[in-house]
């Protein structure tokens, strides 16, 4: 997949939200999309000044998209921004960027329909974005962390205990509920909102380097210094030596709950084809 650049079309007839006196707009429309208001104000950060606003995936390139896009806005204005813990790049109130319930719906639904803003995202694999997820939060490497926590007591599995990759990804085609839990496995389709938003650009995990470069230069007017987590602290916060190596079987249930993903990477494909 390829770096894509474009303008919002005049008129994108499936993307329309029909208007009506109950409150029937875009922002809430993409807010059922993702999965509720907490997701939408969780993954969608917003720099009016910059003129973008900016849809995350956690497990595509999400860690590095978010502490270089923040300390490149804290430098448009003068000042130095300096990560001393790794989730600090979480925070708001560190963070540069702001989200639909900070800048107001009217405002975030105007930025939206602006061809001059720029809405863009990230997409990645979903084969290799799941297993990123699983080696990344829900072995023993990572006992206690909130997302095992909550995807255990969803399958009232005690913290001591073990689900294999095998396990989890069967479990994750047969059990929508499973799948959607956490926005780290649920579908990029849904969680960025894609038939929605008439985006501009759309970079892959696996060519960040490159993308992401076209992409500061698209927003700065040139590149900007990138925050890599597995440099800065050694935390491969984004799954980029994620295992690969699954079993026929895996692979085919991963294919089967990730369906409507990898017809996505297909559309964008068809869409903005390889020049």
């Amino acid at each position: 997949m390829r770096l894509i650049f474009r303008k919002a079309p005049d008129n994108k007839e499936e993307n329309v939200v029909p208007a009506s006196p109950a409150a029937q707009n875009m922002t809430q429309a993409i807010a059922k999309k993702m999965g509720g208001s907490g997701p939408l104000n969780n993954l969608v950060h917003i720099s009016e000044d910059a003129g973008f606003v900016y849809f995350g995936s956690p497990g595509a390139c999400y860690f590095r998209v978010l502490g270089s896009l923040n300390t490149a806005l804290a430098a448009m204005n003068g000042e130095q921004l300096e990560y001393e813990k790794l989730g600090q790049v979480y925070q708001r109130v560190r963070g540069k960027m702001a989200n639909p319930w900070e800048t107001g719906h009217e405002i975030f639904d105007d930025m939206l329909d602006d061809p001059d803003t720029l809405k863009f995202t990230f997409v990645r694999d979903p084969v290799s974005r799941f297993l990123s997820g699983y080696y990344g939060k829900l072995t023993r490497k990572t006992p206690r962390s909130e997302q095992r926590q909550k995807m255990f007591e969803l399958l009232e599995m005690d913290l001591t205990q073990e689900i294999s990759v095998e396990d989890f990804a069967e479990l994750v085609a047969q059990d929508q509920e499973v799948r959607d839990l956490l926005p780290l496995f649920r579908p990029q389709r849904n969680l960025t909102a894609f038939d929605l938003v008439d985006f501009g650009f759309i970079g892959n995990h696996d060519r960040w380097d490159t993308d992401f470069a076209k992409a500061s230069t698209h927003i700065f007017g040139h590149p900007v210094p990138v925050f890599d987590p597995q440099q800065r602290f050694n935390r491969d916060e984004d799954g980029v030596n994620t295992p690969s190596q699954i079993d026929a079987q895996t692979q085919a249930n991963l294919e089967y709950a990730y369906a409507e993903d990898l017809a996505m990477l297909e559309e964008i494909n068809e869409l903005f084809p390889q020049s």
